[in-house]
């Protein structure tokens, strides 16, 4: 298997990355609440002055909630997701979260290579995708600010869906 760039990360490594980044952003590992959108606004451009933020209608992304161009420093949003996101919507503050995850972690990956294509699996710690998943949950979960919660709470307390509170639960009890 062609390598194309994959950086092999595990679960550990990258809950290390996210603390280090709240840490960076002085974001206690405590704090519930990660405001990202502000972090995407205001923030990342301090980080990268050449850092781009396009936000695109529907009919432009498609079916594509976010699309992140490492390399170019470019991060794609479709409108009905940023605004979500800065209406504080559980499911699109973590694509916001998932996209600075590729930003932060993939500078050096071809972007076709982040979707796995036909045919070829990638094994789960090489998936760019996974890995993003893996640092938005961190990031906007810390486990030291879910501990002794339930999912409910840890999605009303953390701004994220449900689904991704259970997802996070279950990662940090193992």
């Amino acid at each position: 298997m062609v390598n194309h760039g994959l950086i092999p990360m595990s679960r550990q490594s990258i809950l290390n990355f996210s603390q280090a980044v709240r840490r960076a952003l002085h974001i206690a590992d405590t704090e519930r609440f990660v405001d990202v959108v502000r972090i995407l606004e205001h923030i990342i451009p301090t980080l990268y002055p050449d850092f781009t933020l396009e936000v695109l209608a529907k009919r432009e992304m498609g079916e594509d909630h976010g699309l992140t161009y490492p390399k170019r420093h470019l991060i794609l949003l479709r409108e009905d997701v940023y605004e979500g996101a800065c209406h504080g919507k559980g499911r699109d503050r973590f694509t916001v979260a998932h996209e600075m995850g590729h930003l932060l972690m993939h500078e050096d990956i071809d972007p076709r290579y982040a979707r796995r294509e036909d045919g070829v699996e990638i094994p789960r710690y090489l998936d760019p995708e996974w890995q993003s998943d893996a640092f938005a949950g961190y990031f906007l979960m810390s486990p030291k600010a879910i501990v002794g919660l339930d999912a409910r709470q840890v999605a009303a307390a953390c701004g994220v869906s449900p689904e991704a509170a259970r997802v996070q639960l279950s990662v940090i009890k193992k």
